[in-house]
């Protein structure tokens, strides 16, 4: 055989016998006939040559302590799913780790901060005004405003001025 050409690849069912003999030539054999596939399917999804490559190290250990004792009737297929949870996981694990916050997380936070978690002071003062507002429906919507906006926070004034709204228009929004 001359040196460019390569011996012809192993049947899938000739790998999967290498494996039930723990034969480490199934290894091998794997990886020339599947490696560069399964790290397609791993990079597709990792999106890193390092971290695939960790991947299909990964898979052909999961594959070896996997057969036995099973005896899988498609190799590809067995290896693509077993690369495939490899490196979603993977994906997932770095992901969470690298949590960084997006423009959407900023904005969530903010509105939670606008909604939610007020001193039980303000709460209070909100409450007060709430009631306020809703005994004296006879006082005008501009009225009620200015009349209002001393005693409470900036980020409440809408809610004062929906408050208004209802009871000027009849609706309770």
């Amino acid at each position: 055989m001359r040196s460019n050409e390569q011996a012809p690849l192993a049947a899938d069912e000739t790998i999967v016998e290498l494996y039930w003999a723990r034969d480490e030539r199934a290894i091998e054999e794997t990886d020339r006939k599947y490696g560069a596939y399964l790290m397609t399917v791993a990079h597709r999804i990792l999106q890193s040559r390092e971290d695939s490559e960790e991947c299909l190290n990964d898979t052909y250990l999961k594959t070896w302590n996997s057969i036995p004792p099973q005896r899988p009737n498609c190799l590809k297929a067995f290896l693509t799913k077993i690369t495939r949870t490899i490196a979603i996981d993977r994906y997932r694990k770095e992901r969470r780790q690298k949590r960084v916050p997006t423009e959407c997380t900023l904005s969530l936070s903010e509105l939670a901060e606008t909604l939610c978690g007020d001193s039980p002071e303000v709460e209070y003062e909100s409450a007060l005004v709430g009631k306020v507002i809703k005994e004296s429906s006879a006082v005008s919507f501009e009225n009620n405003r200015q009349t209002f906006e001393k005693f409470i926070p900036a980020k409440k004034a809408n809610l004062i001025d929906i408050n208004c709204q209802a009871l000027a228009t009849g609706y309770d929004y």
